[in-house]
C-alpha cells in the first residue's frame, strides 16, 4: 500500500480533507486575522502614546505620531473579532489610540483657540 506524509495511507488523506468544514476554516482565519491586527494595534497605539508622552509631557523631540490609521486598524480588528463582546465595542480602539479621537480633538481645540484669540 502507498504511504503518504507521516505514514498515513494515501486513501485516508482524502477522507480527512473531506471532514474539514469550511466554517472551521473561516473561524481559524478569523482568529488569525484578529490576533495579527490586534497585535499591530496594540504596538502602534503604544508607540503613539509614547510619542505623546515624550513630546507633550516631557517636551522632547520625538518622531511624529501616526494619525487615524492605527485606530482604524484596531476598530477593524474588533469589528471582525471572533468574540461577541469585542464586536460590540468596535469603537473602543478609536478612543484608546492617541492618534485618532484624542489627537483630533486636541488639534481641533487648538485650532479653535488659535483662531478665536489671534490678533487682528
Amino acid at each position: 500500500m502507498f504511504s503518504g506524509v507521516f505514514n498515513i495511507p494515501f486513501d485516508h488523506w482524502a477522507a480527512w480533507i473531506r471532514m474539514i468544514d469550511i466554517r472551521t476554516v473561516f473561524l481559524v482565519l478569523r482568529y488569525i486575522f484578529f490576533f495579527v491586527t490586534a497585535a499591530f494595534f496594540l504596538y502602534g497605539s503604544a508607540l503613539n502614546w509614547f510619542i505623546f508622552y515624550e513630546g507633550f509631557i516631557r517636551r522632547r523631540k520625538t518622531a511624529s505620531w501616526v494619525p487615524i490609521f492605527i485606530g482604524v486598524i484596531g476598530a477593524v480588528s474588533f469589528a471582525t473579532s471572533p468574540f461577541q463582546q469585542l464586536r460590540r465595542m468596535w469603537w473602543l480602539p478609536l478612543i484608546l489610540d492617541w492618534g485618532t479621537v484624542p489627537a483630533m480633538t486636541c488639534m481641533t481645540c487648538t485650532a479653535l483657540y488659535y483662531f478665536m484669540h489671534r490678533k487682528k
